[in-house]
Order: C-alpha cells, then sequence, then structure tokens
C-alpha cells in the first residue's frame, strides 16, 4: 500500500482524513502519524480510534530509512523551529520521502498576528491565548520558506494559500521534479 507519515501530527486527524478518504476512494492507504510527546499520542490514539500508527520520535532525527515513506506531511509546525532547526527539519522530511513532502504552515503577516489577537479574546484556555500570538509572531513567510530550503539545498514550490498561510512542496529522493 502507499504509505504516509505525519510528522508532528498532534490529534492525528491528518493522517485520519487521510486514511479515510483513500479507504472511499478503494485505494489502499497505510497512514503513520509521530509526535514527540507520548501524551499527544495518547491524545490522538483516542482520537484516531487506533486506525492509525502512531510513533514516538523527534523531528530533528526521524529514526527511518532514506525514502521509507511515499508522502511526508508536515503541517502548523515549521513556525515551532529556529532557522537552524527549521533547516534539520526540512531535511530530514525530504530524506524520508519517497514521493513527496507537504507543508503547511502559518504565513507572518500583521493581518494574521491580529487575527490571532482578535481570536484570542474569545478563547477561555490561557494556553490557546497565548500560543495564537505567539506562533503568528514566529511564523514563516512564504519568501523565508522558500530561502530555508535553498540554504537547506533542496527544491521546492513555496506558495501562498489564502490569507493565513503557505504551502510547500518538496520532491523526495526519488520523485521526478518538477512535478507534471
Amino acid at each position: 500500500p502507499f504509505t504516509t507519515l505525519d510528522v508532528a501530527t498532534g490529534s492525528a486527524d491528518l493522517p485520519l482524513a487521510m486514511q479515510q478518504a483513500a479507504s472511499r476512494a478503494g485505494l489502499r492507504l497505510r497512514a503513520y502519524g509521530s509526535d514527540l510527546r507520548p501524551d499527544v499520542l495518547a491524545e490522538a490514539q483516542r482520537y484516531s480510534g487506533g486506525s492509525v500508527s502512531l510513533l514516538c520520535h523527534d523531528a530533528l532525527h526521524l529514526p527511518f530509512a532514506n525514502g521509507a515513506f511515499d508522502v511526508v506531511t508536515c503541517s502548523q509546525t515549521l513556525h515551532h523551529f529556529g532557522e537552524a532547526e527549521a533547516l534539520l527539519v526540512l531535511r530530514e522530511l525530504q530524506r524520508v520521502a519517497r514521493q513527496a513532502v507537504v507543508m503547511s504552515d502559518l504565513h507572518r503577516s500583521w493581518e494574521v498576528y491580529w487575527g490571532a489577537r482578535l481570536l484570542a479574546l474569545a478563547l477561555r484556555s490561557p494556553m490557546s491565548r497565548h500560543d495564537g500570538p505567539l506562533s503568528a509572531r514566529r511564523a514563516y513567510t512564504a519568501a523565508e520558506v522558500r530561502q530555508l530550503l535553498g540554504k537547506a539545498g533542496l527544491r521546492g514550490r513555496v506558495r501562498r494559500a489564502g490569507l493565513a498561510h503557505w504551502v510547500a512542496i518538496i520532491p523526495g529522493q526519488v520523485a521526478p521534479w518538477p512535478p507534471e
């Protein structure tokens, strides 16, 4: 079957959604989710009902062979890393991807920051009220992600996705580039 790995999976919502979509389409997909924190993985186990294989490891040092997964995803995570660590994460994601890496994250802008501040006013959780604006400030712009890819020695396409996000597609170990 086709394999995917979602790095820093959180609740495992992305690999679960991919697995469900593949099942509806009659495709065989084996979805894996990984996270550094065992407590997060315990919640992901409950959320996914055990249908996603969950692994505990650090995104900076993925314990897999080169090209171990067809597609590797990583969403809403890069902003948690400074530049040096972000370069390591990008290289690791690409190293274990056979076909492609698909990433998305917040795009740093004043609109995103103030949107996060306004949303924080409506949230009751002190963590959410702090984390949203902080994440908006730490986020990379699409142009900065392009620069990071260059510094990491990787090729890829980075595009804005609406007002608040960017999406990057990075070729894997055996993928032809550019994609057709």
